[in-house]
């Protein structure tokens, strides 16, 4: 896997639209296209290659609690959420 590449994805935009509080990058979204792209730059290999692991991590979090949780309806319109 290359980091480098894969760091400008997740740099630009969290898949998950809202970044979580300990994301490395949450402090850089008010930068420019341009400026991301230097801070990027100025970034070394070992320290994108924590950014990115943490996103992996981050995701499979995510992504294991959006699909464990099922939300239902009850009576009285009371939401109700269950563990699969």
């Amino acid at each position: 896997m290359n980091d480098s590449i894969n760091i400008y994805g997740i740099a630009f935009q969290c898949p998950y639209i809202e970044r979580c509080n300990n994301c490395s990058l949450k402090g850089q979204d008010h930068l420019s296209i341009r400026e991301k792209i230097a801070w990027i730059g100025g970034l070394e290999e070992k320290d994108k290659c924590t950014i990115v692991q943490h996103h992996e991590i981050c995701s499979k979090k995510r992504n294991y609690n959006l699909h464990t949780k099922v939300e239902v309806k009850g009576h009285n319109d009371q939401d109700k959420k269950f563990n699969l």
